[in-house]
């Protein structure tokens, strides 16, 4: 149920945390009925001490794959192991709305993600955010789990260097896979939480294409 790209292949078992509050960049672009999508494989953060008995692998893939849906999680977001042990309780659904539902269910039963809903259905002070994708569709979520539809957006600490190359690639008129590419360059040159290897791929109707290089297409 998760995916690695084409420059790394780490064997995590299914009981191995991926996700902690450490994602630097994640970006995601609508390109007609596909969805682009990257990130780099960095892990960055100051609370070691939440992470220490957790089993990190550098250079670990940022986007999980369940059902039809892509997830890439940021901040105290999200532990792969709950969205592997629960998947089959949203990834069938095919409304965002009700996968936001889902989840907000999960947290609250699950401790271990300290989300706390707030008496009006919002989360107070998380440092949250995931990207949900669909071939030519995108979501983006803050900590009120609210899914917002966007043709394009990024998440993690590299958000405001990448969000500022999406748009300047738009001026530009930049091919929709240089896009993505540019706007992880950005994060990695501007944030120093960002780098490493970077993924890219796409999901199509057909599935997840994994690009080989910076400006495959994933055509032959």
């Amino acid at each position: 149920s998760w995916n690695c790209g084409y420059d790394v292949a780490y064997g995590q078992s299914q009981d191995q945390t991926r996700a902690v509050d450490a994602m630097t960049i994640a970006v995601a672009l609508v390109n007609g009925d596909s969805t682009l999508f990257g990130s780099d494989t960095r892990i960055s953060t100051s609370r070691q001490e939440r992470i220490a008995s957790w089993a990190m692998v550098p250079g670990y893939c940022k986007w999980e794959f369940f059902g039809k849906w892509g997830v890439a999680t940021a901040g105290e977001m999200v532990n792969g192991t709950m969205l592997n042990a629960e998947h089959s309780r949203w990834s069938h659904l095919e409304d965002a709305g009700a996968v936001a539902e889902v989840w907000k269910k999960l947290f609250v039963e699950n401790p271990a993600f300290s989300l706390k809903l707030d008496p009006d259905g919002g989360a107070s002070k998380v440092d949250m955010g995931a990207l949900l994708i669909l071939p030519g569709k995108i979501w983006w979520m803050d900590a009120t789990l609210d899914p917002l539809p966007v043709t394009s957006w990024a998440i993690g600490s590299g958000t405001d260097a990448a969000l500022g190359a999406l748009s300047a690639c738009r001026t530009l008129n930049a091919s929709p896979i240089q896009t993505v590419h540019l706007a992880l360059d950005a994060a990695v040159e501007l944030t120093n939480d960002c780098g490493d290897a970077l993924h890219r791929g796409l999901l199509g109707p057909d599935g997840v294409t994994w690009f080989a290089s910076p400006l495959d297409d994933g055509k032959k």
